[in-house]
């Protein structure tokens, strides 16, 4: 009776033991931001210019053409300050540029060949309302858009927010803020020639709210972040949309498809930024920049830079 007893205590104990550990797997399992975090931070692996001090980040960008340098568009208070700048793996500065050009520095990207686009889509004093494409030493190889002149005619922008190269060299700008600017997506050839336009103002298929980031992935298809369309009972968050458009020109029977909103997203635990940040990742490394203060740079196991940012 006694070895009986003892028997079924010790099953009643694993079986406790098996629910509290069959329970804390769940839990773990249920909220991936409990999963160990193996980054780290350095705040001061940026080299910067002696006397320079960095503004809002508004995007950090690994250099397409060697996978490894990176670039910082800023917006630098100093008068006369380069907006952009190159460092290299290490961090040293390597050369910048841009200086009294921008506005409203906003979107940026760096193409497969190193040559460097950078959205302006502020309007001040006959400039603005451009993406201008520079070589990688900084000479101005193409502008689009009229400087300081906004439209939504061909060959114009109002609100020029993002940008983006394919593998071919089209180019594909957001343009547009919110408020007054325009709610569109522009296509042009390598060459700066017009091809094709598509969306408007809305909360609908095919329509947006608030362009603010462009992207493309490696079947070329092209992903728009809207930060108001969706609903407006949503965190901003949530009011992210994944957009695919077809590249081919619209016509009555051919529009560009739209994707369904986005799955819920998780966002850090000690992050206070309430907007939807954008990454993108480099072999081991993954850049991180959003509205909150800071963008961020984590890298395994141990590297890391920290830079301010200013939303908008």
């Amino acid at each position: 009776m006694k070895h009986f007893m003892r028997m079924a205590l010790m099953a009643g104990v694993a079986v406790g033991a098996w629910a509290v550990s069959s329970d804390r797997g769940y839990s773990q399992a249920a909220d991936p931001n409990a999963a160990p975090n193996p980054y780290k931070m350095q705040d001061s692996w940026l080299q910067l210019p002696a006397g320079r001090q960095l503004g809002g980040a508004i995007k950090v960008q690994v250099d397409h053409s060697d996978g490894k340098s990176i670039w910082v568009f800023d917006r630098c208070a100093a008068n006369g300050c380069n907006p952009i700048q190159k460092f290299d793996a290490n961090g040293k500065f390597v050369r910048g540029f841009g200086a009294n050009m921008f506005v409203q520095p906003h979107g940026f990207y760096v193409d497969k060949d190193g040559n460097v686009w950078a959205a302006d889509n502020g309007i001040r004093n006959g400039k603005g309302a451009v993406v201008v494409k520079f070589s990688p030493e900084g000479k101005v190889l193409m502008t689009l858009g009229h400087q300081g002149m906004p439209g939504n005619a061909e060959g114009y922008f109002n609100g020029a927010s993002s940008v983006v190269v394919a593998p071919n060299g089209d180019i594909f700008v957001g343009d547009g803020h919110g408020g007054n600017t325009n709610d569109r997506v522009v296509k042009f050839d390598k060459t700066g020639k017009q091809i094709t336009t598509w969306g408007k103002h809305g909360k609908g298929q095919g329509e947006f709210d608030q362009l603010h980031g462009i992207a493309m992935d490696s079947q070329g298809r092209i992903f728009v972040a809207d930060r108001r369309t969706i609903s407006r009972t949503r965190p901003p968050i949530l009011a992210s949309r994944m957009v695919s458009a077809s590249a081919a020109p619209r016509t009555a029977r051919s529009r560009p498809s739209f994707r369904q909103p986005m799955p819920r997203l998780r966002r850090p635990k000690e992050s206070a930024s309430t907007m939807p940040a954008m990454s993108m990742a480099a072999g081991p490394a993954r850049w991180r920049c959003g509205a909150g203060p800071r963008a961020e740079l984590f890298r395994q196991p141990g590297l890391a830079i920290t830079l301010p940012v200013r939303g908008g």
